[in-house]
């Protein structure tokens, strides 16, 4: 298996999660179909989003962010000014004790949801009409 490993999660998963976490930030206006060509720029920004993080965290409790041990769930939306969002959650697949690489048949229809565990979970959204991708935050320590 090549990390990182992408799974589209279906937008009723995603609402569910928003919903259960109280998340009110995201503005979720509709669900948006994503191109490949949202995708192919989901995965450049990203990346990007990642390195600065991992800047900061030099100097925070946080330790460095290492996609290539992650799986990351994405969905994308409208928001009230009709840009094309894309929302990814991000949790440690490879080495895992809470999830099975070779069991990945959920990850399209049930978002990872970890409340603690540091930087092996974060979620993030990135704006793909202004190509600007919002901070990493990490899932919180116990």
């Amino acid at each position: 298996m090549e990390y990182p490993v992408y799974f589209e999660l279906e937008f009723e998963a995603f609402e569910k999660f928003t919903k259960f976490m109280g998340l009110r930030n995201h503005e979720v206006i509709a669900s948006a179909q994503l191109s490949q060509q949202d995708v192919l720029k989901m995965r450049q920004l990203l990346p990007e989003a990642v390195m600065q993080y991992n800047e900061r965290a030099n100097y925070s409790h946080y330790s460095r962010i290492d996609l290539a041990n992650f799986g990351l769930q994405y969905a994308g939306f409208l928001n009230k000014n009709g840009e094309k969002i894309i929302w990814i959650n991000g949790f440690t697949l490879k080495n895992s004790p809470f999830c099975n690489p070779n069991d990945t048949s959920g990850f399209e229809s049930n978002a990872v949801l970890v409340l603690d565990g540091g930087n092996g979970y974060f979620d993030t959204t990135i704006n793909l009409a202004t190509e600007e991708t919002d901070h990493i935050q990490i899932h919180g320590s116990a």
